[in-house]
């Protein structure tokens, strides 16, 4: 699936010479969706087979739109998934960071939703839901050089507790405002576990892609 102008990106990483041309299978999505207002109309006829999708209401995001479209496409079709991986770009735009951490909050609160996660060039950012959870990190992000955040949202985290992280939480809260867990570092154990009383969300880096 492409989302708006994401649909261009997508184009131009397909179409590089020498690129995902000889890598990629089937290089037309199989839905194209958004507003489409940052998306040139004449590159809809590059894919014909794709459906679109057009989703016009401007009190919700492209991307929130997106995955209700998702759901309904893997409804029709029958089809189950495991997760939501969207490729993503921050751009140095901050509205749209806040824009898709509010996404990942609501996509949490759909009842039998597929966990949603967000792919940048050199990290990856999820929800964790109240409650208790183990993390495996790779030994390549083991040596001290990758970054990780634990940050609340939606309402504070009253209690917080974590292993694996060079500077663990014992029962502290978290409130935007006060103390937001950003900037931490694995500790060189191949488990990071967090037990939280409210959502948080996890964000990871990946090391060099050239890795």
């Amino acid at each position: 699936m492409t989302v708006d102008g994401g649909t261009k990106c997508w184009h131009e990483f397909v179409t590089a010479e020498g690129h995902a041309s000889e890598v990629i299978d089937s290089p037309s999505p199989h839905v194209i969706c958004g507003d489409l207002d940052s998306l040139p109309m004449e590159m809809l006829e590059c894919y014909p087979q794709a459906r679109v999708t057009r989703t016009p209401d401007q009190d919700e995001t492209d991307f929130t739109k997106s995955l209700r479209v998702l759901d309904e496409y893997l409804v029709e079709k029958r089809l189950e998934v495991d997760a939501a991986v969207a490729v993503c770009d921050w751009s140095g735009r901050p509205d749209q960071v806040l824009g898709n951490v509010s996404t990942l909050l609501r996509a949490a609160g759909e009842p039998g939703a597929a966990p949603v996660f967000l792919l940048a060039e050199s990290s990856l950012t999820w929800l964790l839901p109240a409650g208790s959870h183990v993390l495996e990190v790779p030994a390549r992000l083991r040596e001290g050089r990758c970054w990780c955040s634990l940050a609340p949202v939606g309402r504070p985290a009253r209690c917080v507790s974590t292993s694996g992280l060079r500077w663990d939480l014992d029962h502290r809260e978290l409130e935007f405002g006060k103390l937001v867990s950003t900037s931490n570092k694995f500790s060189g154990e191949p488990r990071v576990t967090v037990r939280t009383d409210s959502p948080l969300v996890w964000s990871m880096g990946l090391g060099y892609i050239s890795d």
